[in-house]
């Protein structure tokens, strides 16, 4: 944080003393400059008090991004400015020629992107130290651009009709390219909800929001370098009036000062942007280049206007010598890229092949696309064969589409590979869990736990595998072992409170996911199971408070049918907020148990969409579960005792179908599951 801190304090000011060391080499006077300054916060100061009854920070009137965006932004904003030029600046005394008048319009600017920035620091809290990094490099120029565009319309419109009609039209355009601006900034916000057509535009085009949002900011940026960049070449052959200036003020105003401080500014800027678009290029997004974009615009366009304004007269031509130097020198350059990429370049070429395919393999398994997933990390298998983070990321893909064969296939070559790494054995015993086999998953453990002795995660998992295969007693050591080593850590915790309920003592569960939601309130693997057992113990209100807490990954469907059981039980119509979640979730399973539970198809339905006999358990428990509180004991236990036979141990569903016996009199059951 003081890191941070730090870099903000010395951006934002480092970011203003450019722009108007900038505004300054163009010949404008320091009485002048600090005149435009003074008008621009005053009128910052004015729009402020103008949008102080609207209070758009807490936003009552609820108004859309795109109204604040423009309404409230973007016109007021650049009108005021234009106003502020017209009235104040293309009159002063000592505003010779329409360079000043254009100079000054940007320092105006300055003044009002100043005061607005202490505004949005003001009310940042913790997060003030990024947002000034962040708008030192984007909103700060962005301002002064479209104010030096601004100002040059101000300064060359000429008076009557034709002049104020050419000047609304800037200002409109200006505005435009403002309120594009603030819409990606105030639509890409935490919690802010873009427009219904917005979204069904670019779901239509099946693009991002938070891609076109970036290109949207990124395009305004450029537009607004672009206005600046025409309006001062269009002084750049404008001779100033002339001034006496002293050796110190004529060597800051040289063509040399110049490349001094723009050349670093763009080369800097282009590097990232190659970068980035490299690393786009890399793992097939675009979004690592827009980020960058965002950022590196505004110092390359002022790099690039720090070295081509204003007009020098031509430099002297270089000697034969000199001449001569930098060709030898770009001759050596050549050769050593050319050597380079002859040695190097293969081996960098498979690694860049390979990291691009695993990043296409990431995206398509987050969209449920396994079957694409697998074959994008085939392809990066086949540059790189024994590539373990490859392997395992397969393997992932591969127990998500529940091949678990084929998911052990890969993490034993990984294991063979590298036999030192802990993750590939906590992998595999994962997976052994997730196909019911918790002696397998305890063998892997045991691998990873002599790799890394007394590990508390690594002993609660063991005992989570233990508690699976049977061993109550096994489990219970282990998890004692891992509580004397970790007695916080929330894997320990939850792992704990799943053996107490796994026992009967449901105050015991709430004790230890009481003090991790205490400890971390975000925990929603916490939250959700302690919602769970809320329902066990017959508190059904209380359980909708955690299960909403635990519902927050739209691709995760479970919490919202635990909800929907919770609803029934209170004697709620949990309906619509199901079937909302269902639309979210991308339809995969368990989407066929939602319709199920919303009267959509039948158990039967339900049971033949399942791809194999955990997913068929599952819709045998959801259903019985949904139905506790309007049928009897008797009718109910019969299907929870049919889930304990068909589940495997490790799922959740198998836990819940013990409690509810437990919570209905019928435990022990008549028969062993």
């Amino acid at each position: 944080m003081i890191a941070a801190g730090s870099l903000a304090w010395a951006t934002a000011p480092a970011s203003a003393a450019l722009i108007a060391y900038f505004l300054w080499r163009g010949r404008l006077s320091g009485r002048l400059f600090l005149d435009a300054l003074a008008i621009g916060v005053t009128l910052g100061a004015a729009v402020a008090f103008a949008e102080t009854p609207f209070d758009l920070r807490a936003d009552p009137l609820r108004f859309s991004p795109q109204t604040i965006a423009f309404l409230f932004a973007g016109l007021p904003e650049e009108g005021v400015k234009m106003l502020g030029v017209a009235a104040f600046l293309r009159t002063h005394w000592l505003a010779r020629d329409r360079r000043d008048v254009t100079l000054a319009a940007g320092a105006l600017s300055l003044g009002f992107s100043a005061l607005e920035n202490i505004f949005y620091l003001a009310n940042a809290n913790g997060g003030w130290a990024a947002l000034g990094v962040d708008r030192a490099l984007t909103a700060t120029p962005f301002h002064v651009f479209l104010g030096l565009a601004g100002g040059f319309v101000v300064a060359s419109v000429r008076p009557g009709g034709f002049g104020v009609a050419l000047g609304l039209a800037a200002w409109i355009g200006l505005a435009a390219i403002h309120g594009v601006y603030d819409f990606a900034v105030f639509a890409g916000a935490t919690g802010a909800h873009p427009p219904e057509v917005f979204q069904r535009i670019i779901g239509a085009l099946g693009l991002d929001a938070e891609v076109v949002l970036r290109a949207m900011m990124a395009g305004a940026e450029a537009a607004a370098a672009l206005c600046a960049g025409f309006a001062l070449a269009s002084l750049r052959k404008t001779a100033p009036t002339a001034a006496r200036t002293g050796r110190l003020a004529a060597i800051a105003r040289s063509r040399g000062a110049g490349w001094a401080f723009g050349a670093p500014l763009a080369l800097g800027a282009m590097v990232a942007l190659a970068g980035a678009g490299f690393a786009s290029a890399v793992l097939d997004s675009p979004e690592p280049f827009l980020a960058a974009a965002m950022l590196a615009i505004m110092p390359l366009a002022l790099g690039v206007l720090f070295v081509v304004f204003p007009a020098h007269p031509e430099a002297r031509p270089l000697s034969p010598r000199v001449r001569r130097a930098v060709a030898a020198l770009g001759s050596v350059a050549a050769v050593a890229a050319v050597a380079s990429a002859i040695v190097w370049g293969p081996a960098q070429w498979r690694g860049l092949t390979v990291l691009r395919f695993e990043a296409r393999g990431a995206r398509l398994a987050a969209r449920g696309d396994y079957d694409r997933a697998i074959e994008a990390l085939g392809q990066a298998l086949k540059a790189a064969p024994d590539r373990v983070e490859a392997l395992a990321q397969r393997a992932a893909i591969y127990a998500a589409a529940q091949r678990y064969d084929a998911a052990l296939a890969d993490l034993d070559k990984a294991v063979r590979v590298a036999p030192e790494n802990v993750a590939l054995y906590l992998q595999r015993a994962d997976v052994d869990r997730q196909r019911n086999d918790p002696l397998a998953s305890l063998a892997d453990l045991g691998s990873a736990l002599k790799l890394k002795p007394d590990d508390p995660e690594i002993l609660a998992m063991q005992g989570q595998a233990r508690l699976e295969s049977g061993d109550r007693v096994g489990a219970y050591k282990e998890l004692a072992a891992a509580r004397r080593l970790a007695p916080d850590n929330g894997l320990v915790r939850r792992v704990f409170a799943a053996w107490d309920v796994d026992a009967g003592d449901f105050d015991a569960g709430l004790r230890d996911l009481n003090a991790e939601l205490h400890a971390d309130p975000r925990d929603a693997a916490a939250a959700f199971q302690r919602g769970r057992l809320w329902l066990y113990k017959g508190d059904p209100a209380r359980a909708l408070v955690d299960l909403a807490q635990a519902d927050r990954d739209p691709a995760f469907l479970y919490p919202a049918l635990w909800r929907f059981i919770a609803h029934a039980r209170l004697k709620q119509d949990g309906a619509a907020e199901l079937g909302a979640r269902l639309a979210a979730s991308g339809g995969k399973w368990p989407a066929p148990v939602a319709r199920m539970l919303m009267g959509r198809m039948d158990l039967a339905a339900a049971k033949a969409a399942a791809s194999d006999a955990g997913e068929r358990c599952e819709a045998d428990f959801y259903f019985a579960a949904s139905r506790v509180a309007d049928v009897s004991a008797d009718e109910v236990a019969p299907r929870l005792r049919d889930v304990l036979r068909e589940c495997p141990t490790g799922f959740i569903e198998y836990e819940g179908a013990k409690a509810e016996l437990r919570r209905l009199g019928r435990w022990p059951p008549t028969s062993s599951p």
